[in-house]
Parts: structure tokens; sequence; C-alpha cells
């Protein structure tokens, strides 16, 4: 085994996260499949999906996996804390509504950006 393909192969088993761009769903399952294992935490972009599916079926198949969403929708940010995605990217500019403040401190989810702090 070359020096090259060695270096590649530990720096593969090592890899503690990915960050999935799925067009759809039932893409994201399957990225899931193939590569979930290698990793701990899984950062998915979700305003890429064209279809989107019950995010709470993910989570709950990957149980040991911790999941970060990013999107700059509000309302994709909003579906994720309710599936029980770990952490969310907020970006800079969305403005949070009480519903989504909630729901986050309900489910106890990291948020990760601008917004460090809800009170």
């Amino acid at each position: 085994m070359s020096s090259e393909v060695y270096q590649k192969k530990i720096v593969l088993e090592h890899q503690s996260s990915i960050h999935l761009r799925p067009e759809t769903f039932l893409l994201l399952v399957k990225q899931l499949r193939g590569k979930a294992k290698d990793v701990q935490t899984i950062e998915i972009d979700l305003d890429g999906m064209k279809v989107k599916g019950d995010l709470k079926v993910i989570v709950n198949n990957f149980p040991s996996k911790r999941f970060v969403g990013h999107s700059q929708s509000l309302d994709l940010l909003k579906r994720a804390a309710i599936a029980g995605f770990h952490a969310l990217h907020i970006p800079e500019n969305l403005q949070l509504d009480l519903e989504f403040k909630t729901v986050v401190k309900n489910k106890k989810t990291e948020l990760l950006g601008a917004y460090l702090n809800l009170d």
C-alpha cells in the first residue's frame, strides 16, 4: 500500500463528521446508510432537499449520531429541532419567532452561529 493511500485511509477512519447536501429525502437515507457508520456528527443542508421527509425517522435510525441542521429557512430549522436534531446552524440575518425559541428550549437543541443565547 502506497504512503499516500495509507494516509488517506487513516484520515477517513478518523473522520468525525460529514456534511451532506442531498437533493431528496431518499438520497439522504442512502447517503447515511453508506457513510454514517464512520462518523460521529452528521451535518445536513436542508435547503437543497426538494422532497423533505420526516426528519425524525433519520434521527431515530441513527441514535448514536449527532445531527446538525443547516438552513436559511426558519420553518426547516424548526422541523429539524422537533425531529430531535442536536444542533442547528442559525444564519445571522434570520429572525427567530417565539414558537421556534420555545421548541429549541424544550428540545434542548444547541444553536450554532449568530444565536448562541435565546434570552
